[in-house]
């Protein structure tokens, strides 16, 4: 390869590393809304977290017919994450947010 050619993929290269493309990442809950990431050193600030709602504790509308008679009300469905749970997060492109897309068995 050209020397041009190397400074070119040296450059790619450097680009992608700094912008820290979209990546997922396995981790552990500290507590319900703190995660360490497998491959880092301390656990992921708070504010950098965005837990789905989903994965929290939620109410449901509910209607149907049973024996003939018309119902309706709310289910509370409590799908909180709990500290030890593992999780598999998603890293937004350049580094500075972090979804949780769901618990692991």
């Amino acid at each position: 390869m050209s020397e041009a050619g190397n400074k070119l993929k040296t450059l790619i290269y450097n680009h992608i590393e700094n912008t820290r493309p979209t990546d997922f990442y396995f981790a552990t809950m500290i507590t319900p809304t703190q995660i360490q990431l497998d491959s880092s050193q301390g656990p992921i600030p708070e504010s950098l977290i965005i837990i789905p709602e989903y994965l929290k504790k939620y109410k449901v509308k509910i209607e149907g017919t049973f024996h003939g008679e018309q119902h309706s009300g709310e289910l509370e469905v409590d799908n909180s994450l709990e500290a030890g749970d593992r999780v598999i997060v998603l890293q937004k492109s350049g580094g500075q947010k972090y979804l949780v897309l769901g618990r692991l068995e």
